[in-house]
């Protein structure tokens, strides 16, 4: 028989084979199984849906409340998968969309910061109470 020279790498496994083959077996895995189905959605949810069907399965599969590390694993991934399509989907959107987006954060930040009245009458109680306690500044 004829005997074919075998390379020093195949001949003797080591470590470094190991971790190139688990390397492999991630990468095949995260790109053959479909997100939606992991999390127990149609194809094309919406993401507030996709949001909460992520958010109910990590609660229960979670490994602090008993639940299968494995499991916990692939929702992750399928959340982080679904979450880059959404950012990338919003980044791709006409600019009218991103403008009117824009703006309505604007709006509700405005709304939330406290109003002049508010800071004038919290200021007036500060000066209160530093005449009364005999506070300086």
């Amino acid at each position: 028989l004829k005997q074919l020279k075998r390379h020093k790498y195949i001949d003797a496994p080591s470590w470094h084979s190991y971790f190139l083959l688990a390397m492999l077996r991630s990468l095949l895995r995260y790109r053959c199984h479909n997100p939606y189905r992991t999390l127990g959605l149609s194809q094309g949810a919406p993401h507030a849906q996709v949001r909460d069907a992520y958010l109910r399965l990590a609660r229960e599969n979670h490994p602090d409340a008993n639940g299968c590390v494995d499991e916990f694993r692939r929702i992750q991934l399928a959340w982080e998968k679904l979450r880059m399509l959404e950012a990338r989907r919003r980044a791709t959107e006409a600019p009218e969309v991103q403008e009117a987006r824009r703006v309505r954060r604007e709006r509700l930040r405005q709304e939330a910061e406290p109003s002049e009245a508010f800071l004038a009458v919290g200021s007036a109680l500060a000066i209160a109470s530093a005449v009364v306690f005999k506070w300086t500044y």
